[in-house]
């Protein structure tokens, strides 16, 4: 009855480990990183290294510098159901630029 036991745990083992596998990996999360890293400011830069320690969590789509808000609505533009999160270090005109610009170019139903 033991051996019984443990052929069937080994067996839902190996099941249990073929269908987890064979299952897409889960989509990872979009990111725009809106920031003003510079030389002198060090949270940004710190921020900016810990991101890149778990880049492997995210699908990083940006990381803007510079007016950016071409890209930000490009991306949101996309033909993927994930939505673009975007996260303001410093820079906030630039996601308020892109707001802007659909707002003033499209419809509400676009």
């Amino acid at each position: 009855m033991k051996l019984q036991s443990q052929y069937l745990f080994i067996a839902l083992l190996v099941f249990t480990g073929i269908s987890a596998s064979s299952k897409e990996p889960p989509l990872k999360p979009r990111v725009v990183v809106l920031t003003d890293v510079s030389t002198w400011e060090t949270d940004d830069s710190e921020s900016l290294v810990r991101l890149l320690v778990h880049a492997d969590l995210f699908e990083i789509e940006g990381l803007i510098f510079t007016p950016g808000s071409e890209l930000i609505i490009k991306l949101a533009d996309e033909d993927d159901d994930r939505p673009v999160w975007i996260t303001v270090w410093g820079g906030g005109n630039t996601l308020a630029q892109a707001i802007w610009r659909v707002q003033q170019s499209r419809s509400p139903e676009e």
